[in-house]
């Protein structure tokens, strides 16, 4: 029941994505909002792009593509987050466009209700703690120069990258799962 109403309030966090603007400015669509604890990571993208989520813990590198509309999420034991930055990109325009950094153990510590990456060129990131804004400092970008750039476009490489990763799905059954005891049958004992 705990995990059904935590997923809920998740999902409820990030069903309307916020806009912070400027005065007077036309607000940049947000693309992506994202909501970190000690042990749940969930994102949604907004856009109708694919956005690329690039993860780094030590010197391992790897990434999920969220299709547009489509959410992510991770359920993981406390203190997992520990060295753990990510970043978000997507191809538009002929270009990466990319958010720099975030580290999740510092964004979980705050105790960020979301945050929130901004369509514009530059990519802001927002943090959210109540009902207030804050530009998310970001560091140098996870991005490896070997991963498809602007000259790759339409190459095997770059459509990889993009390709939302396909999630088998269980089938339900009336049959028993897993490991289960043997079948007992009826049998009268031996004499003694």
């Amino acid at each position: 029941m705990l995990k059904k109403f935590v997923a809920l309030a998740t999902i409820v966090a990030l069903s309307v994505p916020i806009s912070a603007v400027e005065e007077g400015t036309a607000p940049e669509p947000v693309e992506v909002g994202i909501s970190v604890t000690s042990t749940r990571f969930f994102a949604r993208n907004f856009s109708g792009t694919n956005q690329v989520l690039l993860f780094e813990s030590g010197g391992t590198l790897l990434w999920r593509t969220l299709a547009p509309g489509c959410d992510l999420s991770w359920n993981f034991p406390t203190q997992l987050l520990t060295g753990i930055r990510f970043e978000v990109a997507s191809w538009t325009g002929g270009a990466w466009r990319r958010t720099g950094t975030i580290a999740l153990d510092q964004v979980a510590a705050r105790g960020t209700d979301a945050l929130w990456i901004q369509g514009n060129f530059s990519r802001t990131s927002w943090s959210e703690i109540g009902s207030a804004l804050f530009v998310e400092d970001t560091g140098a970008s996870l991005f490896p120069p070997s991963l498809p750039g602007a000259s790759s476009a339409g190459t095997g490489g770059e459509a990889a990258l993009l390709a939302p990763i396909h999630v088998p799905v269980i089938t339900p059954s009336d049959e028993p799962s897993g490991d289960v005891p043997p079948k007992i049958e009826v049998r009268p004992l031996p004499p003694v």
